[in-house]
């Protein structure tokens, strides 16, 4: 079955699969990176999930939606608040200790995806399922909780010196 998701997969998400575990790899080790650029994967992945919605879903499900971004939000403000990385204004750049935690928030919202894109393939009946949509809610708070906490961190960090 795995082979069969695979092989009938679109060749852009072997691309996007690609590109966030370098994003992921690359998050290992402290680095540094624009602000505007580290917002662009989480923008995309709520724009993914928005779209899911509106397509497979009635208008009346943007509401469930826009509560679990509200309380992705909350958990981002909360989290920003307690991270070690420094936001340099001058620069525009943040700088952030390595850590595993945005390649692992990263391919599980993908593989989310993934997974909710598999099982409409193989049972497009499904579409419209309430378990799907909650699965489909749980990358939305993961989605806006990392947004967030990119957001939160040029708010609420300290100036490094570099």
């Amino acid at each position: 079955m795995i082979l069969d998701i695979v092989s009938y997969s679109p060749i852009y998400l072997s691309f996007i699969l690609t590109l966030l575990i370098w994003k992921g790899l690359k998050a290992k080790h402290a680095y540094r990176i624009r602000w505007k650029d580290l917002v662009i994967v989480p923008i995309a992945l709520l724009i993914w999930t928005i779209y899911s919605i509106v397509k497979n879903y009635e208008l009346i499900f943007i509401l469930p939606w826009a509560l679990s971004a509200s309380i992705g939000t909350w958990l981002g403000l909360v989290i920003s608040h307690k991270s070690s990385h420094r936001f340099n204004k001058r620069k525009k750049v943040i700088e952030f200790p390595g850590s595993w935690v945005p390649m692992t928030l990263l391919l599980f919202i993908f593989f989310l995806r993934i997974f909710i894109g598999a099982i409409w393939g193989v049972h497009p009946e499904l579409k419209g399922n309430i378990k799907l949509f909650i699965i489909e809610n749980l990358e939305t708070v993961i989605s806006a909780m990392f947004l967030v906490k990119l957001i939160g961190s040029k708010k609420h960090s300290k100036r490094f010196s570099h």
